[in-house]
């Protein structure tokens, strides 16, 4: 079984649609088990889904600076802390 900070990677990946079929179902068999991981997957599906709404009217990148970007990504990074640690 994969831990979870080897899972955010398929997160990412399934969120950007590129999991091949023995990724998902790695993912899938980890997320019935990690109620941590589903939230994440949850949290990078709302994000994905606002960036999306952004991207169509062609303000993504004014709207989300690096400072921002780097935030995300440091909270993402300890909320899978957060979740090995339980």
């Amino acid at each position: 079984m994969k831990t979870c900070r080897e899972v955010a990677v398929l997160l990412s990946q399934d969120v950007d649609g590129d999991l091949n079929a023995v990724d998902r179902t790695i993912l899938q068999a980890h997320l019935a088990i990690c109620d941590s991981c589903r939230q994440i997957l949850h949290q990078l599906q709302q994000m994905e889904k606002a960036f999306g709404h952004m991207a169509s009217d062609n303000r993504a990148e004014a709207l989300l600076t690096e400072e921002a970007k780097s935030e995300m990504k440091k909270s993402l990074e300890r909320a899978m802390d957060d979740s090995e640690s339980e």
